[in-house]
């Protein structure tokens, strides 16, 4: 019977102190004495101090759907129901009769979200944490943003350490939070996701990395928008299961540690650090992260990720680099990467190439030339990976038209074309007299579409003493040297100085015009057409005999010939253009690994992959420089290479049955038994995926034709397997 009692009139000294204001919905409490609440009735009406605090616990219970619309109060039953708590209000203060409220009858909230606040000045996120430790042990997300702490309010100062056991996410960010030595004052043992983005961190070599258990479960991290210069300090720290961490929007200059050992993250799956004023990698090798997919360099001040190459072996399964607005010029290091996703980028370079010419003294109009600085890439869709390029497959514009690509020979630049382009000495060419000398800004975009920028060349006269007539930079002798008595043509047939070309029967690469055993260079097998060996012609040479060659670069990135020069034969029957010239009202798929279809000429904006086999309907056929490309039916643009497609409708095996036992292996060239060993037996039909030829990437051999089943490659020979359907 006391215990009732004791009840009911506490009950009422509750209900006697609670009274509503008339121009607001706040519910305010008078003074009252300091009361246990734990002797409260279970349902009994309560109230907070604080008015703001008060404000906000009524609002979360009525968007909970715990209280009515119209409800001006609530019971310590109400509050037992609330699931989280986002509160954004000025003037908050936790005297200890909110506190104990909120530590008796708040403990079901598992998140805190305090967003825009303020408070008053004596307040300390610690000391407030430890005054309602069951509050807190119940919380798993916790986000004060935007709320202008400070070091101080968030330091511990209580001489505990605070016990946050469960908080698995803490989000600080938008405060003004300068270092991290706050946080060894705290136990964070299951969290997961920080967020300190948006505040004025200036270093992450703090105190903190001596208490490493409280990063010991996170798995991602927010630094992003801060005033880091440096990333020196992570190695104080042990995060066995971070797996994305975010440096992007701050000063950083580069990736490199006070450290002489490895420091090795294992689970790093994602590393961004996008807009900061990083210049070089040298550091990168410091690191190891064997499970790292996305890395993002883009806006920062890189001029070369050579590092990238370097360091390969530290992150192998890379897949996904963006290293977007640099002025990066040389690509070739991203063929180091083995599976390059295509949604990697490395769009808006800028490259500044500044050049001093003697100034004429004569008023004649002269030649200047200046180096093309790009070293060019393309995308090889069988390999997914990027491979060398060449420049006749990158789209150069200046001031909007396109550049005039061309073996110079007598061609100037005009007004029109202002400057060209020359695909022998990988030069641009530009035009002018001692009065005019032009500034250019040269585009460029990669065939694959990803890659792009622009080139701006600022031209100056240098005045010599005394003034000497302008010597143009000499054309280079080409390796190897013809016949003296040759002249060179533009084009020969349907074949142009620049285009390209691939042997249909076995031929040979000689050193020089006259062919003879001792000047083969290389012999390149009659393979199928879609490995067919591939050259672009760099020169057509004619001797005085009427004899004509091509002087060639094999541009077969994957193979061992690759980057070879030499002659070849001219002759139709041994040698085609690679790229179809007409349109066809059909044309097949016969790459193995499909073609992609883009949205403009350029092969950019890539809009849908189609498989081996898919026949596609054209409307018409389009040049892009000196290439073609077919323009389907549904206005998507694909390449008119001859080894990727093939005109007409053409018939694909689909069902095979096997006439005797034969074995499963994992690669094209049958080396590789598949797992278990397995072999098919007599009888069995197999859906076939596709077909492809050994020998892809080695251009002396043949190359026999498999089928990829289920579970691997197969023989394609009529002795072992039947074909039973085709398409």
């Amino acid at each position: 019977m006391k215990r009732i009692i004791e009840k009911i009139v506490v009950s009422s000294l509750l209900i006697g102190v609670v009274y509503t204001v008339n121009n607001s919905n706040a519910v305010m409490a008078k003074s009252i004495p300091n009361i246990n609440v734990s002797n409260v009735d279970d349902n009994a009406p309560v109230s907070f101090i604080n008015a703001p605090l008060n404000d906000a616990v009524l609002s979360n219970l009525k968007s909970q759907g715990i209280i009515e619309n119209s409800a001006d109060s609530f019971t310590t039953a109400d509050l037992e129901k609330l699931s989280s708590l986002e509160i954004s209000a000025t003037g908050l203060k936790f005297d200890k009769h909110d506190i104990n409220i909120i530590n008796e009858y708040m403990t079901n909230v598992k998140s805190l979200t305090m967003n825009k606040c303020s408070f008053d000045s004596d307040f300390n996120i610690p000391q407030f944490m430890n005054s309602a430790p069951d509050f807190t042990n119940g919380l798993e997300k916790v986000s004060f943003t935007e709320c202008g702490l400070t070091d101080d309010e968030l330091t511990n100062k209580t001489g505990e350490e605070v016990s946050a056991e469960n908080i698995q996410s803490l989000d600080l960010q938008g405060n003004k939070i300068h270092n991290l030595d706050f946080i060894s004052g705290y136990n964070f043992p299951v969290l997961q996701d920080v967020n300190f983005s948006h505040n004025n961190v200036t270093t992450i070599n703090s105190s903190a990395a001596q208490k490493t258990d409280n990063f010991k479960s996170v798995e991602k991290m927010d630094f992003s928008h801060n005033n880091l210069s440096s990333i020196d300090g992570v190695q104080g720290y042990d995060f066995p299961h971070l797996q994305s961490v975010n440096f992007g929007y701050n000063k950083i200059e580069n990736v490199d540690i006070a450290s002489q050992n490895t420091v090795t993250f294992l689970a790093l799956t994602e590393l961004d650090l996008n807009n900061n004023a990083i210049s070089n990698l040298n550091g990168i090798g410091k690191f190891k992260f064997p499970e790292l997919d996305s890395i993002n360099f883009s806006s920062n001040q890189l001029t070369s990720f050579e590092q990238l190459r370097s360091y390969y072996t530290n992150f192998p399964k890379l897949s996904i680099f963006k290293g977007d607005d640099n002025s990066i010029s040389d690509f070739s290091p991203m063929t180091s990467i083995k599976k390059l996703s295509t949604i990697s980028s490395a769009n808006d370079q800028i490259i500044k190439i500044k050049t001093d010419f003697i100034r004429p003294s004569d008023n004649d109009y002269h030649i200047f030339r200046v180096k093309n600085p790009i070293v060019p890439v393309t995308y090889d869709l069988e390999k997914e990976a990027m491979v060398d390029g060449t420049n006749d497959l990158v789209d150069y514009t200046c001031n909007g038209p396109s550049i005039k690509s061309t073996d110079v020979g007598s061609e100037r630049p005009d007004s029109e074309h202002p400057v060209i382009y020359d695909v022998n000495t990988n030069e641009f060419l530009f035009y002018a007299n001692r009065d005019t000398l032009t500034n250019a800004k040269v585009s460029f975009s990669m065939a694959y579409g990803a890659i792009s920028g622009s080139v701006n060349f600022e031209n100056s006269w240098q005045t010599p003493t005394p003034t000497p007539t302008p010597t143009p930079t000499p054309t280079p002798t080409p390796t190897p040297t013809p016949d003296k008595d040759v002249t060179y043509l533009k084009n020969y047939g349907s074949v142009k100085v620049g285009s390209a070309v691939y042997g249909t029967k076995h031929i040979y690469l000689y050193k020089d015009f006259i062919f003879s055993k001792n000047e083969r260079l290389v012999s390149y097998a009659k393979k199928p057409r879609v490995n067919r060996p591939m050259f672009v012609v760099t020169k057509i040479v004619k001797n005085a005999n009427g004899r004509v060659r091509f002087v060639v670069k094999d541009v077969n990135h994957q193979a061992k010939t690759a980057g070879k020069t030499g002659y070849i034969t001219a002759q139709n029957d041994y040698v085609k253009p690679v790229y179809y010239q007409s349109k066809q009202a059909k044309i097949t798929v016969i790459n193995p690994n499909g073609v992609i279809a883009y949205k403009k000429a350029n092969l950019t904006g890539k809009v849908k992959a189609y498989k081996q086999g898919t026949v596609l309907s054209v409307k018409r056929i389009v040049k892009h420089n000196l290439t073609t490309r077919y323009v389907l039916s549904n206005g998507q643009y694909i390449t008119a290479n001859r080894k990727l497609v093939q005109t007409g409708k053409q018939k694909m095996v689909k069902l095979v049955q096997v006439k005797q036992n034969i074995k499963l292996y994992r690669d094209v060239n049958l080396s590789k038994r598949a797992k278990n060993k397995q072999v098919i037996k007599k009888g069995t039909k197999l859906s076939i995926k596709k077909y492809d030829y050994s020998q892809t990437n080695v251009m002396t051999k043949s190359g026999t034709k498999r089928y990829l089943v289920k579970g691997g490659y197969i023989t394609a020979n009529s002795k072992y397997v039947k074909t039973i359907q085709t398409k």
